[in-house]
């Protein structure tokens, strides 16, 4: 989740399973989100499917790198369900792009993340979770950049990295001021710890 700008010699953070496409910084970076849900539609299936809501509602099946989800919109509301049955995204819409707090889950039901949004750009609250449920990562985004403090977290809970974000012209965002990391085992790991200047560790 880290972008291009930032330090080479930065700890890239414990990563969480990759995303399917339609989970973007900005639903217009690297193409609109509804373009891309649009592109193979099939009638739905109904085995298997959740409840119908007594609201009017639009459901289809869509296909994204090989993933067939089944989304049903009611309103401004859209969510998008596995093949199980179960819950994988939610939120709302406006004119094609994602409006304030949309939530995501793993097929299990654990979540995901949550995060805010506004005209279709992350903006405000993020936090990511491990497949186990436990915090990967948390923290604000400004117009699509992190910004401001941020944590993250090993599976066991164990605080991984802790320091500030800011964005910088280019399309970039980069590690500033004082980053401090951790071990799994809670030590401190000094060859990360220290003064970050535009992304790049202070020696």
């Amino acid at each position: 989740m880290i972008l291009s700008g930032d330090s080479k010699n930065a700890r890239t953070p414990t990563p969480i399973p990759e995303k399917p496409p339609n989970l973007l910084t900005s639903d217009t970076a690297s193409g609109d989100v509804a373009r891309d849900l649009s592109r193979r539609e099939s009638k739905p299936d109904a085995e298997g499917a959740p409840p119908s809501s007594t609201s009017p509602s639009i459901s289809r099946q869509i296909e994204i790198d090989g993933r067939t989800y089944l989304e049903i919109r009611t309103g401004s509301q859209r969510r998008l369900f596995y093949q199980s049955g179960s819950l994988f995204s939610e939120g709302t819409w406006i004119d094609d792009k994602r409006e304030g707090t949309h939530s995501e889950w793993y097929a299990d039901g654990t979540p995901w993340t949550i995060e805010q949004w506004s005209s279709g750009v992350r903006s405000g609250l993020h936090i990511a979770h491990h497949r186990n449920g436990t915090v990967a990562e948390e923290g604000n985004y400004y117009y699509g950049y992190r910004n401001g403090q941020w944590q993250t977290y090993y599976e066991s809970g164990q605080l991984q990295s802790v320091g500030q974000w800011a964005p910088r012209s280019g399309n970039r965002q980069v590690r500033v001021g004082l980053w401090q990391y951790w071990h799994s085992n809670g030590t401190r790991d000094d060859a990360q710890t220290g003064i970050y200047i535009d992304g790049e560790l202070s020696k």
